[in-house]
């Protein structure tokens, strides 16, 4: 009996014939693997391009479906599909990842961490100005919110603000804009010159602080109210021909005095506080409960510098 003859009383089984099998997502993984290479070798690759051009994965995948849906329906059934669960797998893997960069960069995450691996120190100037003393002005109020702040006596009739920001930025441009929308502020009140420094305002995260710091330059023959509420001053003056009054809220107060022949110095330092420095006062009471009291007279004493501070250290010297 040949291999093909049916036994007595048997029936022959019916085949089905062989259909050729398909993988779906096979190919829609391979264009998306060629696509990507092809990106990588050309330099072209990045995020932006990713989130931009993640749908056609879909599309791909989509088209595959349907195609060979077609073609096992023309044929008869004779080709048999089946689903490639691992590229099938990636290209999902792919979809998640691809929509969570479009999350992240919805909410601004993604922006701030590609700032904070871009932002370095930079220092930038800001205002800078001459400010001309009017007639009729016999006083000039001056405060400043913070920083680091020179404030010197000198020979001029013109008040000489400088105000120099430091800060995170990613250049040096944003940093000269950053410094371009900050102002100070300059107004007549009366017989009083009022200028007003204000905080810098804070930047984009991760590092939003700024420190400023400030030069100001004052005609010696003007009578002067300085306050600053936080951060530190140097104040350096000669002989005065108008009344000073500092303080008293800083941080930190230094005080030199340069070639001082006709000046009377009076110091008042509220409670838990210091007197530093080289100068030999003429009387200095001992610490109790109303702080400390002290005065020193050069020559005549014309004018006054008086300085005042809620608490801490408080340093003067005399070059």
């Amino acid at each position: 009996m040949s291999e093909n003859q049916v036994p007595p009383g048997e029936t022959a089984p019916v085949r089905s014939p062989q259909g050729r099998q398909w993988r779906v997502g096979t190919i829609s993984m391979g264009l998306t693997l060629v696509a990507m290479g092809a990106l990588l070798l050309a330099g072209k690759l990045n995020l932006s391009l990713l989130r931009t051009l993640w749908p056609l994965v879909l599309i791909v995948l989509g088209l595959e479906m349907v195609l060979f849906n077609l073609v096992a329906n023309l044929r008869g059934g004779r080709v048999r599909f089946t689903y490639d669960g691992l590229s099938i797998f990636l290209v999902l893997l792919l979809l998640l990842v691809s929509s969570g960069l479009v999350a992240l960069e919805t909410s601004g995450l993604l922006d701030l961490a590609h700032r904070a691996f871009r932002v370095s120190q930079h220092y930038c100037q800001g205002e800078k100005k001459t400010i001309p003393l009017e007639a009729g002005c016999r006083r000039v109020e001056l405060k400043i919110a913070e920083g680091d702040t020179v404030l010197r006596a000198y020979d001029g009739s013109e008040i000489s603000l400088s105000i120099v920001y430091e800060g995170y930025f990613i250049s040096g441009e944003e940093a000269d804009e950053y410094a371009r929308g900050q102002a100070a502020r300059v107004e007549r009140v009366g017989d009083a010159l009022s200028i007003s420094v204000p905080a810098p305002s804070r930047t984009l995260l991760p590092n939003t602080q700024v420190r400023q710091e400030v030069t100001v330059l004052v005609p010696r023959s003007v009578n002067l109210e300085f306050e600053q509420s936080r951060g530190r001053a140097t104040v350096i003056v000669g002989d005065l021909e108008g009344d000073w009054v500092i303080g008293p809220d800083l941080d930190e107060l230094g005080v030199k005095l340069e070639g001082v022949t006709d000046l009377r110095v009076q110091v008042s330092i509220a409670e838990w506080g210091s007197l530093l420095g080289n100068v030999d006062w003429n009387r200095v009471p001992e610490e109790d409960a109303d702080g400390i009291q002290a005065e020193k007279t050069w020559g005549e004493g014309s004018h006054t510098l008086l300085l005042l501070k809620d608490s801490g250290a408080l340093r003067v010297d005399t070059r």
